[in-house]
């Protein structure tokens, strides 16, 4: 899901990490054509992440778009914990678990 404001932070950090804008606008456009649109507004959106503000914006589409969980890398997020107002938060190999119904394989014994 996504809406205006995330698919705007999505296309900076893409111009960020120097993708090619064809690319880009190529992702951006699948993200337009298969994700889920939501209506964010500014009432819908709490100050949680100090740190970064625009991380709250985040968080308020998919609190507004009753989403189960939330697949990310950004520190920020992750430090709120397991979950915010019941979006689980994890990563994407931790996702990729949730999805396929397994575990990860149990760490290696050293000795």
């Amino acid at each position: 899901m996504y809406s205006d404001d995330t698919l705007a932070e999505l296309a900076e950090k893409f111009q960020e990490q120097g993708i090619d804008p064809a690319s880009a606008a190529e992702h951006l456009a699948d993200l337009v054509r298969l994700g889920e649109y939501v209506t964010v507004t500014p009432a819908d959106v709490e100050p949680v992440v100090a740190a970064d503000p625009d991380d709250d914006l985040v968080l308020a589409c998919a609190v507004k778009g009753q989403a189960t969980h939330l697949v990310t890398y950004d520190p920020h997020l992750q430090a709120l914990g397991k979950a915010y107002r019941d979006v689980e938060i994890l990563d994407g190999l931790h996702f990729l678990y949730v999805v396929r119904g397994d575990q990860p394989p149990p760490a290696e014994k050293k000795e």
